[in-house]
């Protein structure tokens, strides 16, 4: 029954339209290669800097000013020099400008190289070519010396430009031909073969299958804490692999897990790093490399998704959001708690769109050994939901909302709705059983001021940057926007808060210092606008008045989750993630699970595909390629 609202793919589409589509995917992906990877300047960049700052290049051509439109930003960080990044096609530029850091005081730009197929490298690199910087704004000095160009600022925004005048030497349109052809016929036959998998999602467990290999290869060959945050999130689950408890708060012996923040994940109720780390422990047993190890459980989940996906055409469409973008993936990647949420997620929405899952089957009376297991399994799934961050609450809504839909107002229930209540609210009150043992254990050691002592301990442990009571001159630049005078507006206009969190939301891997070529977040950018465009489109026309309601809450939850991150960043600390919303990804599973048969599978995969494929080339090309490496 399921795979019938997916046949407008698959052998009745005909051979024709196969090959039509075939070649088409053969365009985007020689249309890519071209823009990304011949059409683009790479950026090598050697900068040290005294604090977490933030190095940015703009350009403009001729008679244009400068805009956060035309500009690429990388973190950039103490005990770090080199960086390297994409910018955009130079035939054009006329000028740049180089902002090498986002603080006042010292740091050395030690050499930028800008280079591009086709033209002659432009090398900065001793004291003839920093000649050609000239200061524009917020520089008190700058000299060159034997360590490159040493310069302090009185401002945080200081900057220089200089001319470039690209050398065109012209293309090797042999090569360029022959590179081109290998792409199009290894496109061709992978869509052209691939085409029956359309029908009834079989297409879905196979590109799931190919990014877990990518994603079991980052976690092998990357180095530890090359990911963000990720030494935080070692060290709680290093604590869960001796531990079954909640530690003492104040307990000297917990001090490595706190960040410079002066917070420490163990503090926080998420159940992910008893897991993580009980899989750690077992996995010590076969000396597996520590690094890999921390990172196996979260590897592991995303393997499950491609397993249940095999097995259910609704774990398919529930597992389709995850493929749109590479930062998803990226997570799955490495130690963080991010991914367990994400996955949980995966199962509740899995659950719910499945009308013969084991939560309807359950809620509509199912009976004997299925009903205890039931009882076992749904009360956990519940449980986890209910320890998960705080921006999935929004899912938990929903999730409820859609439930108590189907109840009272589908003929899916329409003999056991009073039943199916009674059935939802034991299996809800078992799962907050989860949500009180971890509160009750948590206070029984820490006592009724656990929050209190949470707080004082930040006060002592906190960098002088990062501390609640630092005056505001002292803060680091990210912190309390808003006590410093920024508006809310400001966020958009000055610091570019939209551009950011698009880009990190689509394939920034590292500390978000490896970024993708500007042309890659333009393409998914538009190729996002038409896929999220098609769902609501047919959700609205096709889906009736649940679905199209259920569509329009989901719209609604996506908002307010977007604000509240924007809100976040504007009070507390300016870190314009993507990952933080993630929650959007399995409420869309909900809308096309509720929307079955308003969409035609063929035009939804290839709309995922092409996202997917983009995902691809982004994490390969710069996150596997450019992440820093284990040494072997």
């Amino acid at each position: 029954m399921e795979t019938e609202c997916f046949n407008g793919a698959g052998e009745e589409r005909g051979k024709i339209q196969q090959i039509l589509l075939a070649f088409f995917i053969c365009g985007v992906a020689c249309l890519c290669y071209y823009l990304f990877i011949v059409n683009t300047a790479r950026v090598d960049v050697e900068l040290g800097v005294t604090q977490k700052s933030n190095f940015a290049l703009y350009w403009a051509a001729e008679g244009q000013s400068y805009s956060e439109g035309r500009a690429v930003s990388i973190p950039v960080h103490p005990g770090k020099t080199h960086y390297s990044f994409y910018l955009t096609n130079i035939s054009k530029v006329n000028t740049l400008r180089v902002d090498t850091h986002s603080y006042v005081g010292a740091a050395t730009l030690q050499r930028l190289v800008i280079q591009q197929e086709g033209y002659e490298p432009t090398i900065l690199a001793n004291s003839e070519g920093f000649k050609r910087l000239l200061p524009l704004q917020q520089i008190e000095s700058s000299e060159t010396g034997d360590d490159g160009l040493r310069l302090i600022s009185t401002g945080s925004d200081p900057n220089f430009e200089f001319t470039l005048t690209p050398h065109y030497l012209g293309i090797d349109k042999v090569w360029l031909f022959v590179r081109l052809l290998v792409i199009s016929v290894l496109f061709f036959v992978i869509s052209y073969c691939c085409s029956p998998l359309v029908s009834g999602l079989n297409i879905v467990p196979v590109l799931l299958f190919g990014v877990w290999l990518f994603i079991i290869t980052m976690a092998g060959i990357s180095k530890e804490n090359v990911h963000p945050d990720e030494y935080v999130h070692i060290a709680a689950t290093h604590y869960y692999a001796d531990h079954w408890l909640p530690p003492e708060i104040e307990d000297p012996d917990i001090r490595y897990t706190y960040s410079v923040y002066g917070v420490s994940r163990l503090n926080r109720g998420e159940i992910y790093y008893v897991f993580a780390g009980k899989a750690y422990q077992f996995l010590h047993i076969f000396q597996m490399p520590a690094t890999f190890a921390y990172r196996f459980f979260n590897v592991a989940l995303f393997g499950v998704i491609f397993l249940l996906s095999i097995r259910s055409v609704s774990a398919r469409i529930a597992a389709l959001p995850i493929l749109v973008s590479s930062q998803v993936w990226y997570v799955f990647s490495y130690c963080n708690s991010d991914a367990f949420a994400l996955f949980v997620a995966f199962l509740a929405s899995w659950q719910l769109i499945d009308s013969s899952s084991l939560l309807h089957r359950y809620l509509k009376g199912c009976g004997g050994g299925l009903r205890l297991v039931a009882l076992v399994v749904l009360p956990f799934i519940l449980g986890m939901l209910f320890l998960l961050k705080m921006n999935y609450y929004p899912f938990l809504g929903l999730f409820y909302l859609v439930l108590f839909v189907k109840i009272l107002f589908t003929e899916e229930y329409y003999w056991e709705k009073k039943d199916a209540f009674t059935r939802l609210i034991l299996i809800s009150i078992l799962g907050l059983g989860f949500l009180g043992v971890r509160i009750v254990a948590d206070h029984a050691i820490n006592g009724m001021d656990r929050s209190a002592k949470i707080e004082q301990l930040r006060e002592t442990l906190a960098d002088v940057k990062y501390k609640r009571t630092s005056p505001l001159e002292e803060m680091g630049p990210t912190m309390y926007l808003k006590d410093k005078g920024a508006t809310f507006k400001d966020l958009l206009s000055r610091y570019h808060w939209d551009i950011k969190s698009f880009a990190s939301s689509f394939g920034v891997f590292g500390y978000t210092d490896i970024v993708s070529p500007h042309h890659y977040y333009t393409m998914v950018k538009w190729a996002g606008t038409a896929l999220v465009a098609y769902i609501l489109l047919l959700s609205f026309l096709r889906g009736g008045l649940v679905g199209a309601g259920i569509t329009i809450v989901v719209c609604a939850l996506s908002v307010l989750l977007i604000l509240a991150g924007m809100y976040h960043c504007w009070v507390f600390d300016f870190q314009p993630q993507g990952r933080y919303f993630f929650p959007i990804l399995p409420m869309f599973a909900v809308v096309l699970g509720s929307n079955l048969k308003a969409f035609d599978g063929g035009i939804l995969v290839f709309f995922v595909s092409v996202m997917c494929i983009l995902g691809l080339y982004s994490f390969m090309f710069q996150g596997l390629l450019r992440i820093p490496k284990i040494p072997f």
